[in-house]
């Protein structure tokens, strides 16, 4: 949850040191935010909870995400290049699709248990997967 924090809060520097709004930012925050935290508070109880996990796992990708894509923004428009800027450029668009995705089309298939409803949902979870490792 730390980390999260840490990214978000570095990510909202550098969208300040950008010039860019913090305002229009704030409804990822919140939201990303409470992905985290409610992440953290069903990991708090069970530490094995795979819905948990996939919240903040989330969060985390995303917070990772947002502050590699202002990072990127930052250093090219003072002229900056290379592999860094390359790495955190692939972690900005990687972020938010592996971030996202997994929550989106997984969660709602094992909520509320962390299982799969029947064994009939495999080739589903296979197919996401696989899609997920394609991109």
């Amino acid at each position: 949850m730390a980390v999260f924090f840490g990214f978000a809060v570095i990510g909202s520097t550098v969208v300040v040191a950008n010039g860019e709004s913090v305002a229009a930012q704030v409804p990822y925050i919140v939201a990303f935010t409470m992905f985290g935290i409610v992440g953290a508070l069903i990991v708090s109880r069970d530490h094995r909870n795979v819905i948990g996990l996939m919240l903040l796992y989330g969060a985390l990708m995303t917070s990772s995400s947002f502050m590699g894509g202002e990072l990127t923004t930052w250093l090219v428009e003072r002229g900056h290049a290379g592999p860094l800027v390359v790495v955190l450029a692939l972690m900005n668009n990687f972020g938010w699709l592996f971030g996202i995705l997994p929550v989106v089309f997984i969660l709602p298939v094992v909520f509320p248990d962390g299982h799969l409803p029947s064994r009939r949902w495999r080739p589903y979870l296979v197919f996401i997967l696989a899609f997920l490792s394609v991109i």
